[in-house]
């Protein structure tokens, strides 16, 4: 007679059924195609941004902005201090600009004046300029 635990291992292993491996889905199978491109993508991106980077320093942009009724620097996701005017907030990010540019950086300072218009600035003076000179000699005839 047999033991009752030969006879569950008996019917244990006649239950087993015997069928292949489940291959990826065909949603899976493209899941994994599109990572692999976006993985080439961003090597040839990075790739690329090697070549340039030898190119020499990065450029900066100082941008002057109005931020809660005080006008301030904005460099590098950073802002300054709130300065007494429009004209001192200049002439503050034309300092920074020169400093960088001693430096060996391109630099740019833009007014982001309120309605939205940026007004680029020569950072060799210390002028402000408020207004596009286009615009200026246009209103005046």
């Amino acid at each position: 007679m047999k033991s009752f635990q030969a006879v569950l291992d008996a019917a244990a292993s006649a239950l087993v059924a015997q069928r292949p491996p489940q291959g990826p889905s065909n949603a899976s199978k493209e899941r994994d195609g599109a990572l692999a491109e976006h993985a080439k993508k961003i090597e040839r991106l990075r790739q690329i941004g090697l070549d340039n980077s030898e190119e020499g320093p990065l450029s900066f942009v100082v941008a002057v902005v109005r931020h809660r009724g005080r006008w301030r620097t904005l460099h590098c996701g950073k802002l300054s201090p709130p300065h007494s005017d429009q004209t001192a907030a200049v002439l503050a990010a034309k300092t920074l600009a020169r400093k960088k540019r001693e430096l060996g950086h391109s630099v740019e300072v833009v007014l982001r004046r309120t309605d939205g218009e940026g007004v680029v600035q020569s950072i060799d003076d210390d002028e402000c300029i408020s207004s596009h000179p286009a615009r200026s000699l246009g209103q005046r005839s």
